[in-house]
Formats: C-alpha cells, structure tokens, sequence
C-alpha cells in the first residue's frame, strides 16, 4: 500500500473523541497533569481544616470549612465540565467540514472545499490508535483525525497504523549519545553551572546529574548541616549519633521537592538534575539561615528572611528555567505549598534533630543553677508583695478608695503583660488607684521588676491588699489577662518555673476569704465569659473578652495589646461616661472589626451588679473633682 485516500465528515462524537485523545497525551507527557486538580484539592482541604482549627477553636466549625472547601472544588470541576462539554466547533468549520485524506509516501494531504493542506511525514510527532479512530499527532494538541469507520473496504485499522509507523520510521532519526562522553562533561560542568546559578548569573544547567554529582552535593549539605550545628552549640559540644535518624526526615522532604519540581514542570526535567538543584539551594539555605540567626534582630531578622526566601524562589526558577527552556510557576507554587506544610509538621513532630550537643556535665551544671534561680524567684514572691503593699499610699477620709490588683499569665509572651500595665495606668487614672496598685507579672522578658504571677501569689496578694481597705466601702479593680480554656481557667507559665493554672472557682474562693466585697474584674482571655456565673453578686462587676464558648483574638506576641485590651483600655474606658458605657463601646467596637476580618465573633461578656455600679461612679466622679 504506497498510497491511501480517506473521505470522511467528522461529527461532534468525533470531536468528543478528540478532546479525550488530547487530554490522554496531555496526561502522558506530564504524569501529575490528570490529578493536579485532585492534589490541589486535598490541599486547599487540607488549609480549610487548620484554619478552623487554629482561627476557631471550636470543633464543631471544622465540618463547615471543609464542606466549603469541598463545595468550592466541585464548583470548580463542574464549571470545567460545562465549558468542555459547550465548547463545540461550528457545524462547517474546519474540524466538521467534509474533507478527504490522502495518505501519501511524502506526507498527509488535507483536502477540504475550500482548503489544501500538506504535512510532511517529518512533521508528525506521534500516532496514537483507539477502538474508533487514529491520530495524527503534529504536535501537542494538534491532530488529523482519521474515523476508522471510513475506511476503504479491504484495508484494516491495523494495517494503517503499521503503515503509518512504518512512515513515521524512515523519517525520525534519534540522536545517539556515546557511554562514556556525558559523565566526565557533568563532572566538570555541574560546579560552575550551580556557582553561576547561585551567583544570579544566567548559565546552563547540564540535562541531567550523574549518581556522584548528586552524592557529592549530598555530602556538600550534610557537611554544612554539621558545622552549623557544631557552631551553635559551642562551646566543647560532644557528637550526638542519636540524631542521625532525624536527618532523614529532612533528606525525604528534599527527595519530596524535587520530585513536586520534576513532575509539576512542563516537559519534565530529569530527576536527578533537580534533585541537584534542590541540594545546592539547600546548601545555601543553611548558610543564610545561620547567619540570620546569630546576626539579626527585630524587624532585621524579618527582612532577611523575606529576601533570604526570594532569592531560593529565584535560584529555584532560573534553575528549572534552563533545566527545561521555560518558565515554571506551577512548579515552583507547588513546591512552595510543600515546603510551608513541611514546616508546619516538622514543627509539630518536633523534629529537630541536633548533631552537637553541650556535654553531659555542663548540661546538668546548668539545669541546676536554672532550678536554683527559678527556686529563688519563687521563694522571693512574698517579700516582693509585702514590699508594693506596705508602698501603697494610705487612705484618708470617710470616701471610698480604689485599689489595683494585676495579674499577667502568660510569661511566654509580651502581650499579656503589657496589656495589664496598660490597664494599670488607665484605672489609675479614671479611678484613683495609681498609689494603691500592685501588678503580678509572668514576663520571661523580666524576672525581677515585678512579682510574679501564680495563684499563690494571688491569694498572698488579696490578703495583703484586703489588709490595707476599707472591706465596707473600698472597690478592688481586678484585671487578668493570659489564654484561657473551656474549663473556666487561664494559663499561668513562665518559662521553665513549675506554676499551676488559675481557675474561676479559685479566684471566687481567694477573693471571699480576702473579705474583699467590693469589686470590679475583667478577664481579657478566650472563652473567658465561663467566670461570670462563679464571681456574681450584687457588689461585683465582671467584664470579660469572650463568652464561654468562644476564643478572643489578638494575643500573638508581636502584639501590644489583644484586640479586646485595645478596645477596652486603650479606646474606650478613658473617654466613656461610665463603666458600662466602655464595656458597650469596647463590645460594639470588637464585633465591627471581627466582621471586619471575617473571623468568628468572640462575643464579650459583661455582669454588673445592682449595688455597686453608683460605688464606682462616685470613684470616677471623685477623680475628676
């Protein structure tokens, strides 16, 4: 058979066919390409689930994130489905117009009423056969189509393609690479390929990396690995085997990337030539990461790592752009999305590992001075609250007077301890109690200014206080500020000191054995509402950030105040014409900026009692008199 003519019209089951061709060839030339969109999927799934976890708190609001992300994917996918299903040519265009194939020894005529058109044998990239039809592959989306149920009678569908082939085959000539040229040019060119790369210079990455390229750049990483951790752990640090196994977890998120690089970049890279990639990146990851450790601070250290991560995004893109003559930013997104859920689980599997670590004898030397500094502080608390009780300013007269009491959880972070200065000064200012105040600070920031927060000290604390009032007609002004729990609790810690969590039923307990019967409180802490119903009476005053059920935001440590102290103290409680008036003002504030930034509303709490809000009128009115 020299020759072959084919006369056809081409339908829209055709065309159906056809899509389904280019989409298979489009999955076998990139593997990932059929389940990109199921991977994405997962992923955005899988961000839906941590937010509601981490911006929530609240279990029951995980389904609602995942059914949205779910719903958002199927949207997705359907609108897909309909505009491939709409997509059809018009019904005498140039796919559904009637034409005739001639299949001759030089190549394919295309004759249509209209047209003539001629393709080279030497054009063809591919065929691929199906029950129904044969494509012509010009190139990746490219066919002629060829129904086999026009073919002539006598001629099989197997006979044309191995006709075809047999064309196909005295046209492609493959070139043929010796054996033994390619390492040795490798060998020599990987170096100065990556030190060009590196130095943001244009260069040419070799088409692939041989097995002692890439264990030579492993050693490379695993060297630098090492007297990182040697200089960090200075100084006379001993060598802990121990850790070897953790390195792995390192060496499979490296193997994980450059296997996202290879098969999320179109035409694939060969692997190891990423993989090399990826193994000098690193290198010099580690290098800057050290560097920004021991040699920035503050806002410093945040520039670095911007640029820091910029310039890897960049080595990165200039490497897959040689290593594949374009662009790659599927790639490279991909990978970014891998190495941020990397660091989110080697962060939460604690896994750091450490080849050098201080001698045994220095180590122990040093927990023990640690447990006699934080012995010392924590025997130390009772002289320091006697100290700020017996300087507190003495009442005079018949009227009323303020005192302050401050309690800061969370030593871990600034927030909190700012927050109670804050409002130390704020009441004292609006009700008189700056010379009759006394914080209780958890601060890892500072040990020694102020006494330390636990309930203990609180307790102590109460009593002294109660001590120097006037238990029938005195008003104490409480303010807590740290995390809180469903359990009506809120954290107490500072560092590696060994402090119990307060609860509401402690404090209701503390502040009754005080005799201390007059008292405004407010609580700035997630789910803090659950200490309403154990400090209500008709002489007490409990405000606080949240509702039983619901978290308040704005504790990060970057942060001055939480989203509720800034409302309360900072902006409301100075200017407002009463106590409820702030806490109105505060509420309605934080429920327009929680919509605001589309987090879930904390709802903040407030009891007064009916005996005492004229008590702390009068204290305002005093003041200002």
């Amino acid at each position: 058979m020299d020759s072959l003519s084919i006369s056809t019209r081409l339908d829209v089951s055709d065309w159906r066919a056809y899509q389904r061709a280019c989409a298979l060839r489009l999955q076998q030339v990139s593997q990932s390409g059929a389940h990109a969109w199921r991977f994405y999927a997962v992923m955005l799934l899988v961000a839906f689930l941590v937010a509601g976890v981490v911006r929530s708190g609240v279990p029951l609001q995980v389904p609602s994130f995942m059914l949205g992300g779910a719903l958002f994917c199927g949207l997705i996918w359907f609108r897909s489905f309909l505009l491939r299903r709409n997509v059809v040519p018009d019904a005498n265009g140039a796919f559904l117009s009637p034409q005739t194939l001639e299949l001759a020894p030089e190549g394919l005529h295309s004759i249509r009423s209209e047209t003539r058109s001629f393709t080279s044998w030497s054009l063809v990239e591919s065929i691929s056969v199906t029950p129904d039809h044969i494509f012509v592959w010009i190139d990746r989306f490219n066919a002629h189509v060829v129904p086999l149920r026009d073919l002539p009678d006598g001629v099989t569908a197997e006979q044309l393609r191995i006709w075809l082939e047999a064309r196909l085959a005295q046209v492609v000539r493959r070139p043929v690479r010796t054996a033994n040229a390619e390492p040795r040019k490798l060998i020599v060119h990987w170096p100065m390929a990556l030190l060009n790369l590196l130095g943001l210079r244009r260069t040419d990455l070799p088409p692939r990396a041989n097995v002692r390229t890439v264990a030579a750049l492993v050693g490379i990483a695993l060297g630098v690995w090492a007297v990182i951790d040697w200089l960090r752990n200075q100084p006379d640090p001993d060598f802990y085997i121990y850790a070897l196994p953790s390195i792995g977890w390192y060496l499979l998120l490296l193997l994980a990337l450059a296997a996202v690089f290879t098969f999320r970049s179109f035409p694939q890279p060969r692997f190891s030539s990423v993989l090399a990639l990826v193994l000098a990146i690193t290198s010099l990851s580690l290098v800057a990461a050290y560097l920004i450790d021991r040699y920035t601070t503050g806002i410093l250290t945040a520039v670095a790592i911007i640029v820091a991560c910029l310039y890897c995004g960049f080595c990165a893109w200039r490497g897959l752009e040689s290593l594949t003559g374009r662009g790659q930013p599927n790639a490279l997104a991909s990978g970014a999305l891998l190495v941020l859920l990397a660091g989110w689980a080697t962060t939460g599997l604690y896994v750091e590992p450490s080849l050098w670590v201080a001698p045994e004898g220095e180590a122990e030397a040093q927990y023990q001075t640690n447990w006699q500094q934080a012995e010392s502080v924590l025997f130390s608390q009772s002289n320091r609250i006697d100290a700020a009780i017996d300087a507190m300013v003495p009442v005079e007269g018949d009227a009323p007077a303020a005192f302050f009491l401050g309690f800061a959880g969370m030593g871990e972070q600034r927030v909190f301890a700012e927050e109670i200065k804050l409002a130390a000064g704020v009441m004292g200012t609006r009700y008189g109690s700056a010379d009759r105040s006394l914080l209780l600070v958890n601060d890892q920031r500072d040990l020694e200014s102020q006494p330390l927060a636990s309930p203990t000290a609180l307790r102590y604390a109460l009593q002294g206080i109660a001590g120097q009032m006037n238990l029938e007609r005195d008003v104490l002004f409480l303010s807590l500020s740290s995390h809180g729990a469903k359990d009506a609790t809120i954290a107490v810690s500072n560092g590696g000191l060994m402090l119990q969590d307060l609860s509401a039923d402690e404090l209701a307990a503390a502040l009754d054995d005080a005799g201390i019967k007059w008292r405004v409180i407010v609580v700035s802490a997630c789910y803090s509402g659950a200490f309403i119903e154990p400090l209500r009476s008709p002489q007490t005053i409990v405000i606080t950030a949240s509702s039983a059920d619901r978290t308040s935001f704005g504790c990060a440590d970057d942060r001055d105040l939480t989203y509720f102290g800034e409302a309360f103290y900072r902006d409301a409680l100075p200017k407002a014409t009463s106590l409820r008036n702030a806490y109105e003002i505060a509420r309605d504030a934080i429920k327009k900026r929680e919509q605001e930034e589309g987090i879930t509303a904390s709802r903040p709490q407030a009891f007064f009692g009916e005996e005492i809000e004229a008590s702390v009128e009068k204290l305002a009115k005093a003041v200002e008199q």
